[in-house]
């Protein structure tokens, strides 16, 4: 316990510093984004139902910026609160549920990456071991044009979470979270990604509009994309992230 106490206070320290890790107009930005995807994230939940400014959705946005801002290689994208919900239910606690998030990011941050890599790679494992284990589904859907399973992509980037109801969707994520090889860091949980930001980026945390992947042939799969989206109001800041975070 003594060592989460120490990892909520230094994660309290970077909350306090969103002014001093982006400029106003990039943390308006995103926060907005956040606070859009925030405010449709399992609502149906007890934990997460209710006024739009509860303290759970508070702690929600609040822990998602914060990854995002001392996370600028990635950012924010869409599906990152779909991982995010369930461990903040689970844990109760702001702080603790960041460390989390970052454990399990440390792992999944390549399906939310730009180039879309993981991804692809993700569909190629997905419709080989489709065509080894019911060939004649696979044929099938061959024969339909659907041998691409652009419909799966929001199972294989959320890890079905979407798919089950949230207290099975628990069960599920326990398992395969779980299940994953393991991969303890050196010495304990960053909170912040060490890498130095992108060289030279036009702004640290708005990516350019476009498709994350881009399958055989030049498919683009619905689902999440990074970019600029519709302007979405902005909470206030947490205390002691100055007057500056609120992007005016």
């Amino acid at each position: 316990m003594d060592y989460m106490k120490r990892k909520t206070r230094e994660y309290e320290q970077l909350k306090s510093e969103w002014a001093l890790r982006a400029c106003p107009e990039d943390l308006e930005f995103v926060s907005g984004m956040v606070l859009k995807d925030v405010l449709r994230t399992d609502r149906a939940h007890p934990y997460f139902a209710g006024s739009e400014d509860s303290a759970h959705l508070l702690a929600l946005r609040d822990l998602l910026v914060t990854y995002a801002v001392t996370h600028p290689r990635i950012s924010y994208c869409q599906g990152m609160s779909d991982i995010a919900s369930p461990i903040l239910a689970v844990m109760d606690h702001e702080g603790q549920a960041y460390v989390c998030f970052c454990g399990i990011m440390k792992r999944l941050e390549a399906n939310f990456q730009p180039d879309g890599l993981a991804m692809a790679l993700k569909f190629r494992h997905l419709r080989l071991l489709l065509r080894r284990a019911d060939p004649e589904f696979h044929s099938y859907l061959a024969s339909r044009g659907a041998d691409d399973l652009l419909f799966c992509y929001r199972w294989l980037l959320l890890e079905l979470k979407r798919e089950f109801s949230f207290d099975d969707a628990l069960r599920l994520l326990e398992v395969s979270w779980s299940s994953l090889p393991p991969d303890p860091p050196a010495a304990e949980v960053e909170l912040t990604d060490p890498r130095p930001p992108p060289p030279d980026p036009p702004r640290a945390m708005v990516r350019p509009a476009g498709p994350r992947l881009r399958l055989e042939g030049g498919r683009v799969p619905p689902g999440p994309r990074p970019g600029r989206s519709a302007p979405a109001p902005v909470l206030a800041p947490p205390p002691g992230a100055g007057a500056e975070a609120g992007g005016g």
